[in-house]
Protein backbone atom coordinates (compact mmCIF):
# COMPACT_ATOMS: atom_id res chain seq x y z
CA UNK A 1 0.00 0.00 0.00
CA UNK A 2 1.17 3.30 -0.80
CA UNK A 3 -0.07 7.13 -0.70
CA UNK A 4 -2.09 7.18 2.68
CA UNK A 5 -2.89 10.02 3.46
CA UNK A 6 -4.91 11.50 6.38
CA UNK A 7 -6.47 14.51 7.55
CA UNK A 8 -7.83 15.22 11.63
CA UNK A 9 -11.40 14.21 12.44
CA UNK A 10 -12.85 13.42 8.76
CA UNK A 11 -12.96 10.09 6.40
CA UNK A 12 -10.63 10.34 4.04
CA UNK A 13 -9.05 8.53 0.77
CA UNK A 14 -6.69 8.68 -1.67
CA UNK A 15 -6.63 11.85 -3.83
CA UNK A 16 -6.28 9.74 -7.30
CA UNK A 17 -5.62 13.29 -9.08
CA UNK A 18 -2.28 13.42 -7.51
CA UNK A 19 -1.18 10.10 -8.52
CA UNK A 20 0.43 8.92 -11.89
CA UNK A 21 -2.55 8.06 -14.88
CA UNK A 22 -0.99 4.91 -14.98
CA UNK A 23 -2.08 4.16 -11.08
CA UNK A 24 -5.55 2.15 -10.13
CA UNK A 25 -6.68 1.74 -6.88
CA UNK A 26 -6.95 -2.18 -6.05
CA UNK A 27 -7.36 -2.32 -2.20
CA UNK A 28 -8.97 -0.67 0.88
CA UNK A 29 -6.94 -0.66 4.28
CA UNK A 30 -9.41 0.51 7.25
CA UNK A 31 -8.27 1.04 10.92
CA UNK A 32 -11.25 0.31 13.22
CA UNK A 33 -9.64 0.78 16.74
CA UNK A 34 -6.82 2.07 18.61
CA UNK A 35 -7.51 -0.01 21.49
CA UNK A 36 -4.18 -2.31 21.81
CA UNK A 37 -2.85 -5.21 24.16
CA UNK A 38 0.59 -3.77 24.17
CA UNK A 39 1.92 -0.68 24.40
CA UNK A 40 4.84 -0.30 21.57
CA UNK A 41 7.35 2.64 22.39
CA UNK A 42 7.30 3.71 18.68
CA UNK A 43 3.80 3.55 17.96
CA UNK A 44 2.14 6.82 16.60
CA UNK A 45 -1.25 5.61 17.69
CA UNK A 46 -0.80 5.41 21.07
CA UNK A 47 -3.40 7.33 23.32
CA UNK A 48 -5.85 8.52 20.17
CA UNK A 49 -9.34 8.14 20.86
CA UNK A 50 -12.11 7.21 20.58
CA UNK A 51 -10.73 3.21 21.03
CA UNK A 52 -13.40 1.65 18.71
CA UNK A 53 -15.00 2.42 15.88
CA UNK A 54 -18.43 1.42 15.61
CA UNK A 55 -20.24 -1.71 13.77
CA UNK A 56 -22.66 0.49 11.42
CA UNK A 57 -19.26 2.94 11.03
CA UNK A 58 -17.52 -0.57 9.51
CA UNK A 59 -19.91 -1.03 7.20
CA UNK A 60 -20.18 2.23 5.82
CA UNK A 61 -16.21 2.52 5.50
CA UNK A 62 -16.80 -0.86 3.94
CA UNK A 63 -19.49 0.32 0.87
CA UNK A 64 -17.45 3.46 0.24
CA UNK A 65 -13.74 1.23 0.14
CA UNK A 66 -15.91 -1.46 -2.41
CA UNK A 67 -16.86 1.43 -4.25
CA UNK A 68 -13.70 3.40 -4.85
CA UNK A 69 -11.32 0.24 -5.83
CA UNK A 70 -11.31 -3.17 -7.27
CA UNK A 71 -11.75 -5.20 -4.39
CA UNK A 72 -9.02 -7.17 -4.74
CA UNK A 73 -8.07 -6.95 -1.00
CA UNK A 74 -9.01 -5.08 1.90
CA UNK A 75 -6.77 -4.87 5.47
CA UNK A 76 -7.88 -4.37 8.82
CA UNK A 77 -5.82 -2.93 11.52
CA UNK A 78 -5.79 -0.71 14.65
CA UNK A 79 -4.54 -0.56 17.81
CA UNK A 80 -4.76 -4.60 17.86
CA UNK A 81 -7.49 -5.14 15.62
CA UNK A 82 -8.57 -8.71 16.94
CA UNK A 83 -9.47 -7.00 20.07
CA UNK A 84 -12.28 -5.08 18.44
CA UNK A 85 -15.65 -6.85 19.43
CA UNK A 86 -17.24 -6.37 15.62
CA UNK A 87 -14.07 -7.97 13.61
CA UNK A 88 -16.24 -10.88 12.70
CA UNK A 89 -18.88 -9.29 11.46
CA UNK A 90 -16.49 -7.01 9.11
CA UNK A 91 -15.19 -9.73 7.51
CA UNK A 92 -18.25 -11.40 6.48
CA UNK A 93 -19.50 -8.16 5.53
CA UNK A 94 -16.68 -7.37 3.04
CA UNK A 95 -17.00 -10.99 1.71
CA UNK A 96 -20.34 -9.89 0.85
CA UNK A 97 -19.51 -6.69 -0.28
CA UNK A 98 -16.97 -8.39 -3.25
CA UNK A 99 -13.56 -8.39 -1.55
CA UNK A 100 -11.76 -10.97 -2.85
CA UNK A 101 -9.49 -10.83 -0.25
CA UNK A 102 -9.39 -10.43 3.64
CA UNK A 103 -5.56 -9.30 5.77
CA UNK A 104 -4.88 -8.40 8.94
CA UNK A 105 -2.36 -6.52 10.41
CA UNK A 106 -1.72 -7.76 14.40
CA UNK A 107 0.89 -8.35 16.86
CA UNK A 108 -0.10 -11.83 16.49
CA UNK A 109 -0.46 -12.79 20.17
CA UNK A 110 -4.03 -13.35 20.08
CA UNK A 111 -3.56 -15.50 17.53
CA UNK A 112 -1.50 -18.05 19.28
CA UNK A 113 -5.02 -19.79 20.01
CA UNK A 114 -5.67 -22.05 17.45
CA UNK A 115 -9.74 -21.52 18.25
CA UNK A 116 -9.35 -17.88 17.60
CA UNK A 117 -7.27 -18.46 14.37
CA UNK A 118 -9.60 -20.86 12.91
CA UNK A 119 -12.62 -18.52 13.74
CA UNK A 120 -11.27 -16.10 11.49
CA UNK A 121 -10.74 -18.14 8.64
CA UNK A 122 -13.53 -19.71 8.68
CA UNK A 123 -15.42 -16.63 7.49
CA UNK A 124 -12.53 -15.75 4.97
CA UNK A 125 -9.34 -14.86 6.21
CA UNK A 126 -6.43 -14.69 3.69
CA UNK A 127 -3.37 -13.19 4.89
CA UNK A 128 -1.31 -11.96 8.17
CA UNK A 129 0.79 -9.41 9.33
CA UNK A 130 2.41 -9.90 12.50
CA UNK A 131 5.09 -7.95 14.24
CA UNK A 132 8.19 -9.24 15.42
CA UNK A 133 10.55 -6.28 16.18
CA UNK A 134 13.55 -8.69 17.78
CA UNK A 135 15.24 -11.90 17.19
CA UNK A 136 14.92 -12.84 21.22
CA UNK A 137 12.36 -12.88 23.79
CA UNK A 138 13.82 -9.62 25.74
CA UNK A 139 13.89 -7.65 23.10
CA UNK A 140 10.79 -7.97 21.35
CA UNK A 141 9.48 -8.10 24.34
CA UNK A 142 10.56 -5.24 25.71
CA UNK A 143 10.30 -2.96 22.56
CA UNK A 144 6.08 -3.73 22.80
CA UNK A 145 6.05 -3.35 26.23
CA UNK A 146 3.95 -7.03 25.54
CA UNK A 147 2.95 -9.43 28.35
CA UNK A 148 5.54 -12.06 29.13
CA UNK A 149 5.44 -14.64 27.19
CA UNK A 150 4.19 -12.78 23.61
CA UNK A 151 7.44 -13.73 21.78
CA UNK A 152 7.05 -17.56 21.92
CA UNK A 153 3.01 -16.49 21.35
CA UNK A 154 3.71 -14.93 17.69
CA UNK A 155 5.44 -17.49 16.83
CA UNK A 156 2.80 -20.18 18.09
CA UNK A 157 0.75 -18.11 16.02
CA UNK A 158 2.80 -18.10 13.07
CA UNK A 159 2.49 -21.89 13.40
CA UNK A 160 -1.28 -21.89 13.46
CA UNK A 161 -1.76 -19.48 10.82
CA UNK A 162 0.50 -21.59 8.27
CA UNK A 163 -1.40 -24.77 9.28
CA UNK A 164 -4.79 -23.33 8.21
CA UNK A 165 -3.02 -21.79 4.83
CA UNK A 166 -3.00 -18.17 5.76
CA UNK A 167 -0.27 -16.72 4.38
CA UNK A 168 2.07 -14.67 6.70
CA UNK A 169 4.20 -11.43 6.54
CA UNK A 170 6.43 -10.53 9.36
CA UNK A 171 6.76 -6.71 10.40
CA UNK A 172 9.84 -5.74 12.00
CA UNK A 173 10.39 -1.83 12.94
CA UNK A 174 13.60 -0.73 13.17
CA UNK A 175 15.43 0.81 15.83
CA UNK A 176 18.83 1.35 17.97
CA UNK A 177 18.04 -1.56 20.15
CA UNK A 178 16.79 -4.15 17.70
CA UNK A 179 18.98 -3.51 14.34
CA UNK A 180 21.76 -5.62 15.49
CA UNK A 181 19.43 -8.57 15.89
CA UNK A 182 17.29 -8.06 12.43
CA UNK A 183 20.05 -10.14 10.49
CA UNK A 184 19.22 -13.35 13.32
CA UNK A 185 15.93 -12.28 12.63
CA UNK A 186 15.72 -13.17 8.50
CA UNK A 187 17.48 -16.36 9.33
CA UNK A 188 14.32 -17.29 11.45
CA UNK A 189 12.29 -16.48 8.61
CA UNK A 190 13.80 -17.73 6.13
CA UNK A 191 14.52 -20.79 7.90
CA UNK A 192 10.00 -21.12 8.66
CA UNK A 193 9.13 -20.71 5.24
CA UNK A 194 7.06 -21.31 3.87
CA UNK A 195 5.11 -20.10 7.38
CA UNK A 196 6.42 -16.89 6.59
CA UNK A 197 6.72 -15.45 2.93
CA UNK A 198 8.10 -11.82 3.65
CA UNK A 199 10.33 -9.64 5.79
CA UNK A 200 8.98 -6.06 5.99
CA UNK A 201 11.56 -3.74 7.28
CA UNK A 202 9.78 -0.81 8.68
CA UNK A 203 11.29 2.85 9.48
CA UNK A 204 9.15 3.91 12.69
CA UNK A 205 7.14 7.74 12.79
CA UNK A 206 9.88 9.81 14.46
CA UNK A 207 7.22 11.17 16.73
CA UNK A 208 6.32 10.55 20.43
CA UNK A 209 8.36 8.55 22.66
CA UNK A 210 10.79 8.05 20.14
CA UNK A 211 11.57 11.79 19.31
CA UNK A 212 12.44 11.78 23.41
CA UNK A 213 14.41 8.59 23.41
CA UNK A 214 17.78 9.10 21.63
CA UNK A 215 18.55 4.99 21.59
CA UNK A 216 16.09 4.31 19.57
CA UNK A 217 15.68 6.43 16.38
CA UNK A 218 18.87 5.33 13.94
CA UNK A 219 20.07 7.33 10.71
CA UNK A 220 19.25 5.95 7.63
CA UNK A 221 22.91 5.66 6.44
CA UNK A 222 23.59 3.53 9.70
CA UNK A 223 20.40 1.34 9.18
CA UNK A 224 21.48 0.70 5.87
CA UNK A 225 24.86 -0.61 6.78
CA UNK A 226 23.10 -3.56 8.55
CA UNK A 227 20.29 -3.94 6.24
CA UNK A 228 21.83 -3.83 2.62
CA UNK A 229 23.35 -6.91 2.98
CA UNK A 230 20.06 -8.52 3.73
CA UNK A 231 18.97 -8.13 0.16
CA UNK A 232 20.54 -11.14 -0.57
CA UNK A 233 18.63 -12.86 1.90
CA UNK A 234 17.54 -16.09 0.25
CA UNK A 235 15.03 -16.80 -2.37
CA UNK A 236 12.34 -18.46 -0.52
CA UNK A 237 12.16 -15.15 1.88
CA UNK A 238 10.65 -12.26 -0.07
CA UNK A 239 12.67 -9.05 2.02
CA UNK A 240 10.65 -5.24 1.86
CA UNK A 241 11.55 -1.89 2.78
CA UNK A 242 8.59 0.23 3.91
CA UNK A 243 8.72 4.40 4.67
CA UNK A 244 12.44 4.48 3.68
CA UNK A 245 12.85 7.20 1.19
CA UNK A 246 13.91 6.14 -2.26
CA UNK A 247 17.09 8.37 -2.58
CA UNK A 248 18.07 6.88 0.73
CA UNK A 249 17.15 3.77 -0.39
CA UNK A 250 19.09 3.74 -3.35
CA UNK A 251 20.04 0.38 -5.46
CA UNK A 252 17.69 -0.82 -3.02
CA UNK A 253 14.30 0.71 -4.07
CA UNK A 254 13.22 -2.05 -5.65
CA UNK A 255 12.77 -3.59 -2.61
CA UNK A 256 10.46 -1.27 -1.35
CA UNK A 257 6.75 -1.66 -0.92
CA UNK A 258 6.15 2.06 -2.04
CA UNK A 259 8.13 1.38 -5.16
CA UNK A 260 6.57 -2.04 -6.05
CA UNK A 261 2.90 -0.64 -5.31
CA UNK A 262 3.88 2.86 -7.17
CA UNK A 263 1.41 1.84 -9.94
CA UNK A 264 -1.27 0.87 -7.36
CA UNK A 265 -2.61 2.66 -4.38
CA UNK A 266 -5.69 1.72 -1.41
CA UNK A 267 -8.22 3.53 -0.45
CA UNK A 268 -7.65 4.58 3.03
CA UNK A 269 -9.95 5.49 6.32
CA UNK A 270 -9.48 6.42 9.83
CA UNK A 271 -11.09 7.82 12.26
CA UNK A 272 -8.50 9.56 14.22
CA UNK A 273 -5.80 11.90 12.83
CA UNK A 274 -2.54 9.78 12.66
CA UNK A 275 0.57 12.77 13.65
CA UNK A 276 3.14 12.17 10.59
CA UNK A 277 4.24 15.44 9.53
CA UNK A 278 6.77 14.48 6.83
CA UNK A 279 7.94 16.96 4.44
CA UNK A 280 9.51 17.07 0.73
CA UNK A 281 12.69 18.55 0.39
CA UNK A 282 13.96 20.59 -2.18
CA UNK A 283 15.49 17.68 -4.08
CA UNK A 284 12.41 16.17 -3.81
CA UNK A 285 10.59 18.91 -6.06
CA UNK A 286 11.66 17.78 -9.49
CA UNK A 287 11.62 14.03 -8.18
CA UNK A 288 9.13 11.77 -10.42
CA UNK A 289 8.42 9.57 -7.63
CA UNK A 290 7.40 12.51 -5.38
CA UNK A 291 4.13 10.85 -5.06
CA UNK A 292 4.79 7.84 -4.10
CA UNK A 293 7.57 7.84 -1.82
CA UNK A 294 6.68 9.18 1.49
CA UNK A 295 9.63 12.05 1.80
CA UNK A 296 11.92 12.43 4.92
CA UNK A 297 9.66 13.67 8.13
CA UNK A 298 10.31 16.71 9.91
CA UNK A 299 11.69 15.78 13.09
CA UNK A 300 14.34 13.38 11.57
CA UNK A 301 15.37 16.48 9.85
CA UNK A 302 15.41 18.13 13.27
CA UNK A 303 17.77 15.46 14.75
CA UNK A 304 19.88 14.48 11.66
CA UNK A 305 20.06 16.67 9.24
CA UNK A 306 18.86 15.82 5.30
CA UNK A 307 19.92 12.71 4.65
CA UNK A 308 22.39 12.27 1.94
CA UNK A 309 21.07 11.37 -1.25
CA UNK A 310 22.10 8.69 -3.54
CA UNK A 311 19.99 8.70 -6.71
CA UNK A 312 18.88 12.31 -7.59
CA UNK A 313 18.19 11.48 -11.26
CA UNK A 314 15.14 9.36 -11.07
CA UNK A 315 16.54 5.98 -11.80
CA UNK A 316 15.64 4.30 -8.82
CA UNK A 317 15.43 0.50 -10.33
CA UNK A 318 19.66 -0.58 -8.83
CA UNK A 319 20.46 -4.17 -8.99
CA UNK A 320 19.28 -5.37 -5.79
CA UNK A 321 16.92 -8.89 -6.38
CA UNK A 322 13.22 -8.15 -6.30
CA UNK A 323 10.09 -10.39 -6.31
CA UNK A 324 6.69 -10.13 -5.67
Amino acid sequence: MCNRLSMANTWVSIASSKLPSTTSCTGAWLVLNYVCNCSCVFCPATGLQPPFKRLDEIRAGIDRAASACSREQIEFSGGEILLHPDLPDAVQYAKIKGFRRVHFFTNGILFSDLRVCKRYTDLGLDSVMVSIHGATEETHEGLMRAPSGSYRAVWKAIDNLQMLGVGVTVNCVVTGLNIAEIPQLMEQCAMAYPSINQLRITYPAVEGEIVTRQELLVPFEEALEVLTPLSRCPESLNLRFELFPFCVLGSLTNLSVEWLSRHQTSYFEEFCSLRYRRVLGKECVECPHKTTCHGIQEEYIRRFGAPTCFCKNGDRTGSARSHI
